[in-house]
């Protein structure tokens, strides 16, 4: 029977769970954010027992990691150590049908973000990356919400035209308009497609 004094523990908590090596760390995160990281995973490789996998590869990276590192929001450490699991294993199959999804999600993006073909500095990439986390929180929260889906967790239009109450083609123009806003965005910082 789990102890009651682990009930509803906060993100802190189950870090310093893992920063003192108790595998109740593994069971806090998997019930707090074991859903959220399912839903990431299955949206991007479509298929359930790579997304279990993935998860489970997820566990083991954060467990190996913190130590190492106590992140302010583990949903978001967790969500991007299951994003990029779940692209490195699309890449390592490079099954055409597995990687479509991905393949259109990149392909939207890669109008308005500048293209990773030239190299670039660490620091080059953080201003980036703060420069699109800048836009993505200027928007409503209904776009803020749509971008995050699409981009972050790879939902397909529909799915989130479900989740939303908007239809697909509603959903598509708003993404659309948003990439434009951000490639103006990103031009006006100096950054080329």
């Amino acid at each position: 029977m789990r102890s009651q004094r682990y009930k509803n523990l906060e993100d802190k908590g189950i870090v310093e769970l893992f920063w003192r090596r108790s595998e109740q760390g593994l069971e806090e995160l998997n019930r707090k954010y074991g859903g959220f990281l399912f839903r990431i995973a299955i949206n991007l490789l479509s298929n359930k027992e790579d997304s279990e996998e993935c998860v489970n590869d997820t566990y083991l990276r954060t467990w190996n990691s913190i130590p190492e590192e106590r992140p302010d929001s583990l949903k978001l450490y967790t969500g991007r150590i299951t994003r990029n699991l779940a692209i490195n294993r699309i890449k390592s199959k490079s099954a055409e049908k597995r990687g479509q999804q991905l393949t259109e999600m990149l392909s939207e993006l890669s109008e308005c973000i500048p293209s990773s073909d030239t190299p670039a500095s660490d620091y080059d990439l953080k201003l980036l990356r703060e420069c699109i986390r800048t836009y993505v929180s200027s928007l409503d929260d209904l776009n803020q919400c749509i971008f995050v889906r699409r981009y972050w967790m790879g939902e397909a239009v529909g799915s989130i035209a479900g989740q939303t109450a908007l239809s697909e083609n509603a959903v598509s123009g708003r993404l659309f308009r948003m990439r434009g806003e951000l490639k103006q965005r990103l031009m006006s910082a100096g950054y080329t497609v």
